[in-house]
């Protein structure tokens, strides 16, 4: 699900949807819950809601 550079606009979805639909529903995957800030802001294309503006560092612990 890779995406060449410079292909994806904000506010598209980086990858085909259609195929993802399909295997989910070959898997019986009903649900696809994103916990983290960065897996949602893929998966929304981008987008950044206002309680996702400051990115957190991935690896970075706070405890």
């Amino acid at each position: 699900m890779n995406v060449a550079p410079g292909k994806n606009a904000v506010g598209t979805i980086p990858f085909d949807h259609a195929r993802v639909d399909r295997l989910m529903e070959e898997a019986g995957i009903d649900v696809l819950l994103a916990t983290s800030k960065h897996n949602t802001q893929y998966l929304l294309g981008g987008y950044k809601f206002i309680f996702f503006a400051a990115m957190d560092a991935i690896g970075h612990s706070r405890y």
